[in-house]
């Protein structure tokens, strides 16, 4: 991470109907200082309140809308790698070493101090791991809520595997679509939850078929299955017996121990 300065300057808006367009070959760090900015680019549209950044990557066509009395603080500058995110949910403290290396900046270029360029790259360097840093955090955090949302998914199919689970439901009541999830559920659990639903399913009956006098049947319909035929088949596929003849070998296992 090596960037080198381009431009700062600050944008002020006094009149809602005045939108201004860039384009730059360089890397553009948006800074909403104050009021409200709207800003579009590749058919999105997005609102910077006061603090919200927006990195934007080089080449793109961007422009800006602000209400009366907006200010927003507009930083170029060459890197060989970044990454484009909105940091609407920065903390505080993150927003103020931002702005605090954005004036620092504007002061280095207003007073000449010597060696001003090298403390100016100094200064995008701190904003730029100030970015990296908050984007590893919130990953963080979107995996740890994942973590913590697979858990009680996997919970709630041990829990309720007998009856009908009805996954879109599920997963939207986390507020995530099933296919969102699903691919996350494969990573942590090896299968999806449907085949993991289907296996716990298995795993009970086969627990039930020696621990209780039930019919094959009855447990069948106890552990969730809809189709007798479908567990029948299952099982045998999974244990190598069919479930009459696994309970009728435990059985025989069991009197003989007595005997």
């Amino acid at each position: 991470m090596n960037p080198a300065f381009s431009f700062i300057k600050s944008e002020v808006y006094n009149d809602e109907t005045d939108i201004k367009t860039f384009h730059h070959m360089c890397w553009i760090l948006l800074y909403c200082d104050s009021g409200t900015i709207e800003m579009s680019f590749e058919k999105r549209r997005l609102m910077l309140e006061r603090s919200d950044c927006f990195l934007v990557s080089p080449n793109t066509v961007f422009s800006l809308q602000g209400r009366e009395g907006s200010k927003v603080i507009i930083l170029g500058f060459n890197s060989e790698s970044s990454s484009a995110a909105l940091f609407s949910e920065t903390s505080n403290d993150t927003n103020r070493k931002i702005h605090c290396c954005l004036c620092n900046i504007q002061g280095e270029i207003k007073n000449r101090f010597i060696y001003n360029s090298e403390c100016i790259n100094a200064y995008i360097r701190i904003i730029l791991s100030v970015i990296c840093r908050n984007i590893s955090n919130k990953l963080q955090n979107n995996t740890n809520k994942h973590l913590s949302q697979l858990q009680s998914i996997e919970n709630y199919i041990s829990e309720h595997y007998s009856e009908k689970i009805d996954f879109d439901m599920l997963f939207n009541s986390y507020g995530y679509s099933y296919s969102h999830l699903r691919h996350i559920f494969k990573e942590k659990y090896g299968l999806a939850p449907k085949q993991y639903l289907t296996n716990i399913r298995f795993e009970n009956a086969k627990r039930l078929l020696t621990e209780t006098t039930l019919s094959p049947k009855k447990i069948s319909q106890k552990c969730g299955f809809s189709s007798f035929r479908y567990f029948n088949t299952g099982f045998l596929k999974l244990f190598g017996s069919s479930p009459e003849e696994y309970q009728n070998s435990f059985n025989g296992e069991v009197n003989n121990g007595r005997q």
